[in-house]
């Protein structure tokens, strides 16, 4: 089997981690404007996200944390699915694993 014990997870957590990186870095550009077309009503398309996680924001270091911590996951996961479809053994999924610990730092 190739993968897909748990349906390929793993990548979901991953992609929401890039999408809050996405939202951070959003959060960081000069705040931009666009008029509705019908109305002509100017509206933020990223004013939400700078006053939410911008540089000024307390919640930015945290959401930043929160991010890393599902890159985390994400790559922990996937070798948990790998070993259980049997496209890895346990020696591989702990050296793996140890990696990750390495280099994201253990949260215990």
């Amino acid at each position: 089997m190739s993968g897909g014990h748990y349906d390929y997870t793993w990548f979901k957590i991953e992609t929401l981690a890039d999408e809050i990186r996405n939202d951070l870095d959003k959060a960081m550009q000069p705040e931009e404007f666009e008029k509705g077309s019908s109305s002509g009503f100017e509206y933020s398309l990223n004013g939400h996200l700078i006053e939410a996680i911008g540089p000024n924001s307390p919640a930015r270091s945290i959401t930043e944390r929160i991010m890393k911590d599902l890159y985390r996951l994400a790559k922990e996961a996937k070798e948990v699915e790998w070993l259980l479809s049997g496209d890895t053994g346990v020696e591989t999924f702990m050296e793996r694993y140890n990696k990750i610990q390495k280099d994201y730092g253990n949260p215990d």
